[in-house]
């Protein structure tokens, strides 16, 4: 289990951060669905693009704008604070959240 600081970004869209640099991002607009967005932050671009490097080449999936699944490129950071670069995944597995907040944590 994992203690969080949740923000609440608009109606029914909140972030919560379990450690220093992830952000889980939980939208609940439409009531239909929740959507979930993982943000993971790196202070430097080469550790972002090491990492995303991983991910894909253990599985997880380029971003897909039709099902909204996926792994965005490494970006300047914009929901990480204290961060440089993030990458962004749009519906990660509860695994992958936890793998990203427990490496984390055991810096």
């Amino acid at each position: 289990m994992f203690r969080a600081t949740l923000t609440k970004l608009d109606v029914g869209v909140v972030v919560a951060a379990p450690s220093p640099r992830v952000r889980v991002l939980f939208d609940n607009r439409n009531h239909a669905t929740q959507k979930v967005i993982l943000y993971v932050g790196f202070s430097d671009r080469e550790s972002a693009e090491r990492v995303y490097s991983w991910l894909i080449t253990h599985g997880y999936r380029h971003y897909d704008r039709a099902t909204d699944t996926g792994i965005l490129k490494p970006r300047k950071a914009e929901r990480v604070d204290g961060m440089n670069w993030e990458i962004k995944i749009h519906r990660p597995t509860v695994e992958l959240v936890k793998r990203f907040v427990a490496k984390d944590l055991a810096r």
